[in-house]
C-alpha cells in the first residue's frame, strides 16, 4: 500500500476568522477606524511615541528625563541643530506652544519641537519613572523589580 507525505485532512487556519457580528462591533477589524481620542501618545508624523502628555497640568514643575532623537540632517532637511544633540538626554522644564523647554547640559536651556523628543524607558531596578497618563499622571515612582516580564514600582 503506497504512503503519502501529505495529510488527507483539509487544511484549516489555526486561528478562526472573526464572525460577521464581531467584525461589525469591534473597531479593531474596521480598517477605516481611527485611534481613539486620548491615545495621542503615538505621533504618526514622527513615527515614534510622542511626549505631548507633557502639556498636561500634572507635569508642571516635574522632573522628567527625555532623549533628543531624529535630529540628524537628511537630504534637504537640515535637521534640528544639525544633529549635534542627537541621543542627548535632557531634562524637561516646561511646554511653550509647540516646543518643549529642556535643560541640555552645557548647552543650557533650549527649546526643542515635540517631534524630536522621546521618553526614556526604565531599564533597571531603582530607576525613577513618571506616570504619563491615568489617575497617577505626573506622579513619580521608583522601580522596585524589573525584568523581561515584570516592572513593579513603589
Amino acid at each position: 500500500m503506497p504512503t503519502s507525505a501529505y495529510s488527507e485532512r483539509p487544511l484549516a487556519p489555526s486561528t478562526p476568522l472573526p464572525t460577521p457580528s464581531t467584525s461589525q462591533t469591534s473597531p479593531a477589524w474596521d480598517p477605516s477606524s481611527r485611534t481613539p481620542s486620548g491615545q495621542d501618545w503615538l505621533d504618526t508624523t514622527a513615527g515614534k511615541r510622542s511626549v505631548r502628555w507633557l502639556s498636561e497640568s500634572a507635569f508642571v514643575g516635574k522632573r522628567v528625563r527625555l532623549r533628543i532623537v531624529g535630529t540628524k540632517p537628511v537630504l534637504r532637511d537640515p535637521g534640528f541643530m544639525s544633529g549635534n544633540l542627537e541621543r542627548r538626554i535632557v531634562e524637561f522644564v516646561k511646554v511653550q506652544g509647540e516646543t518643549v523647554e529642556v535643560i541640555a547640559g552645557a548647552n543650557g536651556k533650549i527649546f526643542v519641537p515635540f517631534k524630536y523628543l522621546e521618553r526614556i524607558e526604565p531599564t533597571t531596578k531603582g530607576d525613577i519613572v513618571t506616570a504619563t497618563r491615568g489617575e497617577h499622571a505626573g506622579q513619580e515612582f521608583r522601580i522596585s523589580a524589573f525584568g523581561t516580564d515584570i516592572c513593579a514600582t513603589y
